[in-house]
């Protein structure tokens, strides 16, 4: 299996915005139904992973006579289907994953979707799911993430899995200087951006970051 350095997964939530641009040096993941998305996006996945449950018969037929594999899984299974995605992505040797469609609809899903990315099995990969006006950027340590936007951009800071340790920002209205935040804490919401560029980096713990779209996870010295 050749190593794939970023990969692109697809779920099914409802109402998966198009990103603009396409990130066209991705290679594509559909997690079950988010193949009807790749579909009315022109994106022709390599891979739909799945049980099947939200995947629809005609998008599949298409996608077969292109020539996409499926990867099948039955539905009483421990694993949900985007993480059956990440551990693919992962497999492939993946260093990037954008996540589209994994947000909205219900919200287990939602809510498993955000908290699984912080698994320490996907620390080796940056991981983001971009959006049309906020983007969500999981944040582990040795990596710098640097944001691009204008004054007054809300950036909200939330722990994952426990507590996030030297968390030092620059560029927000309310700085951050090796500062502990503990997991449920709401200190981190709500910050808002002073100029053109903002940073956040941490030493230990999962950090969520929810601001700008187009935010890029650097190594960290």
């Amino acid at each position: 299996m050749n190593p794939t350095r970023r990969v692109a997964i697809v779920g099914a939530a409802p109402g998966a915005v198009r990103p603009c641009p396409l990130p066209e040096d991705a290679w594509w993941i559909a997690a079950d139904g988010g193949a009807a998305a790749c579909l009315s996006w022109g994106v022709v996945p390599g891979l739909v992973i799945g049980d099947g449950d939200s995947l629809d018969p005609q998008v599949a037929e298409e996608l077969r006579r292109r020539g996409v594999a499926f990867r099948h899984y039955p539905r009483d299974k421990d694993a949900t289907d985007l993480e059956l995605a990440l551990d693919e992505a992962l497999n492939r040797g993946a260093e990037e994953i954008d996540l589209f469609g994994v947000l909205g609809g219900r919200w287990d899903h939602s809510l498993a979707n955000v908290l699984l990315p912080a698994r320490p099995a996907y620390a080796a990969a940056r991981i983001q799911a971009p959006g049309e006006e906020q983007s969500l950027y999981w944040l582990r340590p040795g990596r710098l993430l640097e944001l691009s936007g204008h004054p007054g951009r809300s950036v909200s800071l939330l722990p994952l899995g426990g507590e996030a340790r030297a968390v030092t920002t620059s560029g927000l209205r309310f700085p951050l200087d090796r500062q502990t935040l503990a997991h449920g804490d709401s200190r981190g919401m709500s910050n808002v951006m002073t100029g053109e560029r903002a940073t956040v980096r941490l030493e230990a713990g999962v950090l969520l970051a929810v601001g700008p779209p187009g935010g890029q996870q650097l190594a960290d010295g």
